[in-house]
């Protein structure tokens, strides 16, 4: 069974391959012949299957090495490949920028000794393998998500839209406003039903910066909550002419008479920059001002990378009402009768 030599806790997102004597056996610069280590492909193709991001940090000739991929029918699995002469620990800071990702959801597969110390010295929250583990990453629980979605299986191709939309948007001449408007976002809020429950824990286990609380309910208790009439569990789904990014969003309140209170509320990374997640906010208290309630609560639970959720609380003019034992604070405010949209967002409201 393959090890890491660096354990945290939470799932991969991206892993980072070395190529040579790793990915192939061999090295590149001294013949054209490598070949793919034995049983390699099948671990890429149930990775990326999983939801799983992949690199390349690479010593290498750039092109050379990007062809040999492309020969293999590899390289459109690999995002932001870096190929070249700097250090493995700039590459994968580079690489996890690029993604947006946090370095503890990033890992690395090398065969060399000297490069897996030195990430690990120097990025101790990345996790590292040894080249001869690799056929065994599928089976450790940080490449094994609890739940699987169509999210998941096209989580690769969605990243690869976003480049194509930041690139577009570099590229327009336009405001950011209109550039969001020509990118003709489309934003469908709605009540969950069961089949949605696999992406909801996927959110749950994944989403880190934009989560409240940061815990990770058990498929069983959100079940419960579609079942109870004191909970009404909401869904946030995007799309662009670029992208569609399914199920971005969750929203779960307990639902009392005069009161609601927000239990979980958390959005997909990927949409960080677009302003959603304010509007979400605002829909959910129009939902429960249109349920009869007359005042709204939300959970925060502080931790290490959600301080946006507290901010984006405060924006929305929800003040501290008291602190619970497990260190949750609870913020509060009115309901809205009404919420805006921006110019650029056009809305489908399942709530109404």
């Amino acid at each position: 069974m393959a090890t890491t030599e660096r354990v945290t806790d939470g799932v991969v997102k991206c892993l980072v391959w070395d190529l040579d004597n790793t990915l192939w056996s061999g090295t590149l610069l001294e013949s054209d012949d490598c070949r793919l280590r034995p049983g390699i492909r099948d671990v890429l193709r149930e990775l990326d299957r999983r939801g799983v991001l992949q690199s390349v940090a690479s010593r290498n000739d750039h092109d050379r090495a990007l062809r040999h991929l492309e020969r293999k029918g590899l390289a459109n699995l690999f995002l932001h490949p870096q190929v070249g002469w700097d250090s493995k620990v700039r590459d994968v800071t580079t690489i996890a920028d690029r993604l947006g990702l946090a370095l503890d959801a990033v890992a690395l597969v090398d065969d060399e000794p000297f490069e897996r110390e030195q990430v690990r010295r120097l990025l101790p929250d990345v996790r590292t393998y040894p080249a001869t583990a690799a056929t065994a990453l599928p089976s450790l629980p940080e490449f094994s998500p609890a739940a699987l979605s169509p999210e998941s299986r096209n989580r690769r191709w969605a990243y690869i839209g976003i480049e194509a939309r930041v690139r577009a948007s570099g590229a327009s001449g336009m405001s950011q406003s209109q550039f969001l408007q020509w990118c003709r976002t489309e934003l469908t809020v709605r009540d969950a039903r069961p089949d949605d429950l696999p992406r909801i824990q996927e959110l749950l286990q994944r989403t880190h910066q934009l989560n409240a609380t940061g815990v990770v309910w058990s498929p069983a208790q959100i079940e419960a909550w579609l079942e109870r009439g004191e909970w009404r569990v909401f869904v946030a789904e995007l799309r662009d002419r670029f992208v569609d990014y399914g199920r971005i969003g969750v929203a779960a309140c307990r639902c009392r008479s005069r009161e609601w209170e927000l239990a979980a509320f958390l959005l997909s990374c990927r949409v960080l920059s677009r302003g959603i997640a304010g509007f979400f906010l605002s829909w959910v208290r129009c939902q429960a001002a249109r349920d009869g309630a007359k005042a709204f609560r939300a959970r925060y639970r502080p931790g290490q990378r959600n301080h946006l959720m507290l901010r984006l609380f405060r924006l929305a003019g929800l003040r501290p009402d008291r602190r619970l034992r497990d260190g949750t604070e609870v913020y509060g405010g009115p309901v809205l009768t009404q919420v805006r949209a921006p110019r650029w967002l056009t809305v489908h409201d399942g709530g109404l």
